[in-house]
C-alpha cells in the first residue's frame, strides 16, 4: 500500500486527531490489540500498519511496515535504510535504538554501527505534532 504523509498533519488525507471510526473506515479491516500489555489504549492492526490512539480514541500515530511505500510531500522515502531515513531532517536523535525527528514527528530504526550490512528499516512511525517530545525530553 502507498502512504502519502504530510508530517504532523495527515496520512493518506486522514488527519491526526481523527476519530478511531474515521481511521477504520478509511483503512478497512482491523484487529484491535494491546501493543504493550501495560497500554491503557488499544492499537488497531490493519496487517500493513498499526494505528495508535490517545485516551479519547483520536488518531495520534501510525507504524508503517516495510512492504509498503511511503511518500512525504510526494517524494518516495520508504522503504529505505535507517541511515537514509535519518537524512530526511537535521534533527534526528537516537533514543534507545530509535531515530526520532521532532520536526517530522517521525521515528525509525537507528542505523547499525556497520552500515555496509545495514538492512531496510523494519518500520517507520509518523505521529501528530508533539508525540515524541516526551521521548527526547529525558
Amino acid at each position: 500500500m502507498r502512504f502519502d504523509i504530510v508530517p504532523t498533519v495527515s496520512v493518506n488525507n486522514i488527519p491526526f486527531g481523527a476519530s478511531r471510526e474515521e481511521v477504520r473506515n478509511a483503512l478497512g479491516e482491523y484487529e484491535e490489540f494491546k501493543k504493550d500489555e501495560d497500554d491503557e489504549v488499544t492499537t488497531d492492526d490493519f496487517d500493513f500498519c498499526h494505528v495508535f490512539y490517545d485516551e479519547e480514541n483520536r488518531f495520534e500515530a501510525i507504524e508503517i511496515f516495510e512492504e509498503n511505500t511511503v511518500c512525504i510531500n510526494g517524494k518516495l522515502v520508504y522503504p529505505a535504510k535507517p541511515s537514509e531515513l535519518a537524512k530526511l531532517a537535521d534533527d534526528f536523535e537516537e533514543d534507545y535504538g530509535t531515530n526520532i525527528s521532532l520536526s517530522l514527528s517521525m521515528g525509525t530504526d537507528a542505523p547499525d554501527e556497520d552500515e555496509d550490512d545495514e538492512e531496510i528499516a523494519g518500520s517507520v512511525v509518523f505521529a501528530k505534532k508533539g508525540y515524541y517530545d516526551e521521548f527526547l525530553s529525558d
